[in-house]
């Protein structure tokens, strides 16, 4: 193929992920041009993100929360870009709304657990398991000989003195109390660690107020570039089911992921040796 097209309307871990393809994309298709289409919240994601040759912005019209009605007016408002490729592989495995977007484009892969499943005509089998690591079936129909997921931006991996905290989520359903993070912080303090603690957004940052020093406290301070070194020099980290869960295993840092569901552990614990699950 000479232009490939990542399409992943999720949120930023999910964007993440789907970046940590692109090391074998280019390694095998060297000279492909390559686009991603995100929604405008993970623009941060792959702003930036080495070998990315162009980015699509698109409004997702289908929430499964949404009424009706929004998602009929979200749908008329929405603005479709032109999108000349090849190929497109569509990593989000749920909901739909983007699969009439792309059926112009000649090959589309998805998922077989996709909603709108009926536009594409490389349908991949779901098998159970953390969500990466279904990735490399979406490569290996795309012709990926050695179908393996690389953070793609260069970091230094020169350890610092410090643990880092990532108390927030978009979705406040996944997240533990602030006493049960303040006893957290308190224990490392008595045994004089430094915590830093990482999130985005006005209510993250009011919750790691309530306990981290300001100058402990690097919510909404970082660039994604900067956050993602953030994680890479961490002694260790201690997240609830973020972003930061999915940096952390990819990077091959010692982590450990905090769960409220015990049904969201296997599709999006990440599994690896370094990592711990606690629920």
């Amino acid at each position: 193929p000479n232009k490939i097209l990542l399409c992943n309307q999720g949120a930023l871990g999910d964007v993440f992920l789907t970046t940590c393809m692109i090391p074998s994309l280019k390694k095998t298709f060297p000279d492909c041009h390559l686009g991603i289409l995100v929604a405008p919240p993970s623009l941060p994601a792959v702003k930036d993100c080495p070998g990315i040759d162009e980015i699509h912005l698109l409004v997702p019209w289908f929430h499964p929360l949404d009424s009706k009605w929004k998602k009929i007016s979200r749908r008329l408002q929405r603005k479709i870009p032109i999108l000349e490729y090849d190929w497109v592989v569509c990593t989000f495995p749920f909901y739909r709304g983007v699969g009439s977007s792309l059926r112009k484009i000649p090959h589309r892969i998805c998922f077989e657990t996709l909603g709108d499943r009926i536009y594409f005509n490389h349908v991949i089998p779901w098998q159970t398991g953390y969500i990466a690591k279904q990735y490399a079936h979406l490569l290996e129909e795309l012709g990926v000989e050695d179908p393996k997921l690389d953070c793609p931006w260069e970091l230094s991996h020169e350890t610092k003195d410090y643990v880092l905290f990532h108390i927030g989520s978009a979705d406040a359903t996944k997240e533990f109390s602030i006493p049960f993070w303040q006893d957290l912080y308190d224990a490392y303090q008595a045994e004089g660690r430094t915590v830093h603690f990482t999130g985005s957004g006005k209510r993250q940052e009011e919750l790691i107020q309530q306990i981290a020093l300001p100058e402990e406290n690097f919510c909404n301070r970082l660039t994604f570039f900067e956050f993602l070194q953030k994680v890479a020099m961490a002694e260790h980290i201690i997240s609830v089911d973020t972003v930061t869960v999915h940096v952390a295993a990819m990077l091959k840092k010692r982590y450990f992921a905090l769960f409220q569901k015990e049904r969201d552990v296997p599709l999006w614990f990440p599994n690896t040796e370094e990592g711990a699950c606690i629920l």
